[in-house]
């Protein structure tokens, strides 16, 4: 009896949790009461679609927190029920194509079909609920990526490697907070309005009708995508290098200081990182430590058809810190799993590196360099290093990164100065100013320096941009050497 008697309370509980269960679906089927909308029940329908959503982008987690957070309380179809908010959000989306993406990448079709059925008032509160969460997380995708790009470039493109600005906690409760009373304020201020980003789209809507223009279209839609990326700030002065364009341009205070051609990472196997650091020392007459790379594929097949390669380069050989002769190695035997060697190019004027090196932190052993081979900056394609970027003008830019001087502060203008000329002097370049030809006079070996750490640090932005505006205001197209626009271009179309 005892047996029955509990087999007989568990059937009982179990049919009290499925009736339970059935119930609360059956209430959220129900359509409701317009004008006495019962808040509890659609909470607890808001509620019951997070639980069975298996949504992970960053829109809908930041949804659901704020949901969480707020015991699930409506916004969109609070009592008593508007429409209006819902007509200004696909206002907004409707018109997404200005950004280079398609309203029905946005759940446009959804919402547009749930909004004429919630003017009808044949929604019931399941159908409520997935209207106010489906217009929350449009929302907030759609804001989110005109702040801070639709896609994270760490995550899904090759090469990059700076940290962009994502959807956070706060982005996310000022925007869902002011869609009661700023909803429309909210929309527009997500929309840009970087004057390089309104020329490339100016661009675009004059492509519009242009049957040639599909390659150009899609290539303006990835750059826009590009500009939209936020990164850390690089303060009023710093660093940008168009890897795609081939050119650096240093900046001061939003205007241009200075600008030179590059050479940068030839494909497939040596592209230059695109990263985000800063420059914090400069090493006049370095030596280059050859990558183990480069000596297995290039300059183990060198030195077995030449003989004085290293003599003529000025290379020495290491194994186990003790410097070796270079023609007693076999240099055939010399592999990826066999280069026990190590090579140092000495300085001077015919190292790899030139004359001068600019280190900034990354985890490439890539920097800014002067070079022995000015030639390359004469070619239109200058995609010829190993990864690391040389530069055509290293003294203007060394000038460019140490510490500016107030025009009025004469004592600090003359110390800049004679910085400068022991730079020069080091590079075996002339003196040119007043006190550095005195210095040199009174003492010549003070003139030689090796090493500069730089107070402040200069920021510098390794980037890619294969359309951009220049400064003349003129929209430019570069060719997409690294083949990453048809990587973005994917992802964009596959939002």
């Amino acid at each position: 009896m005892k047996t029955f008697h509990f087999y007989s309370i568990l059937i009982a509980v179990i049919f009290t949790s499925v009736s339970c269960k059935n119930s609360g679906r059956a209430i959220f089927n129900s359509i409701p009461d317009y004008n006495q909308i019962d808040t509890a029940i659609l909470s607890s329908a808001i509620k019951a679609h997070f639980q069975d959503s298996k949504r992970t982008e960053p829109a809908a987690k930041w949804t659901k927190q704020w949901y969480s957070t707020h015991s699930y309380q409506p916004i969109w179809t609070r009592q008593p029920i508007n429409s209006f908010k819902l007509d200004t959000l696909l206002l907004f989306i409707s018109q997404v194509q200005e950004h280079g993406l398609r309203p029905e990448q946005f759940g446009f079709k959804t919402i547009l079909s749930l909004k004429k059925q919630l003017v009808k008032q044949k929604l019931n509160y399941n159908q409520l609920a997935e209207l106010e969460l489906t217009a929350s997380r449009v929302y907030l995708e759609y804001c989110g990526g005109l702040r801070f790009g639709f896609i994270n470039p760490k995550k899904t493109c090759p090469n990059y490697y700076f940290q962009t600005l994502q959807i956070n906690g706060t982005f996310t409760n000022s925007y869902l907070k002011g869609i009661a009373n700023y909803l429309f304020i909210h929309l527009s201020k997500a929309q840009p309005t970087d004057e390089n980003y309104r020329a490339l789209q100016k661009l675009k809507k004059g492509l519009r009708n242009n049957p040639d223009s599909t390659q150009y279209v899609d290539k303006i839609n990835v750059n826009l995508e590009r500009l939209r990326w936020k990164i850390k700030s690089l303060g009023s002065k710093y660093i940008r290098v168009n890897v795609a364009d081939m050119t650096l341009t240093a900046f001061r205070n939003d205007s241009v200081a200075l600008k030179m051609k590059v050479v940068v990472g030839k494909t497939p196997h040596n592209r230059t990182p695109f990263l985000q650091s800063s420059i914090y020392q400069l090493i006049i007459n370095p030596t280059w430590t050859i990558p183990s790379s480069i000596v297995v594929k290039e300059i183990a097949k060198l030195a077995l058809t030449h003989e004085d390669y290293f003599e003529r380069h000025n290379i020495h050989v290491y194994r186990h810190g003790d410097e070796i002769d270079p023609t007693t190695i076999d240099w055939s035997k010399v592999s990826k799993t066999n280069q026990p060697y190590k090579l140092i190019q000495a300085s001077g004027s015919n190292n790899s590196l030139g004359r001068i090196k600019f280190v900034f932190g990354n985890r490439f052993s890539v920097y800014l360099h002067d070079t022995n081979a000015k030639a390359a900056f004469y070619r239109s394609n200058r995609a010829l290093s190993h990864g690391c970027v040389r530069v055509e003008r290293p003294l203007e830019l060394a000038s460019f990164c140490l510490a500016d001087v107030k025009p009025d502060n004469l004592k600090k203008i003359e110390k800049k100065n004679l910085l400068l000329d022991k730079i020069r002097y080091s590079m075996d370049l002339n003196v040119v100013s007043a006190i550095g030809r005195d210095s040199l006079g009174s003492n010549p070996k003070g003139m030689k320096i090796s090493r500069i750490r730089l107070s402040p640090c200069i920021p510098v932005l390794l980037d890619y941009n294969t359309c951009f505006r220049n400064a003349r205001g003129e929209v430019q197209f570069r060719d997409d050497i690294y083949k990453v626009d048809s990587v973005l271009s994917r992802r964009l179309k596959n939002l």
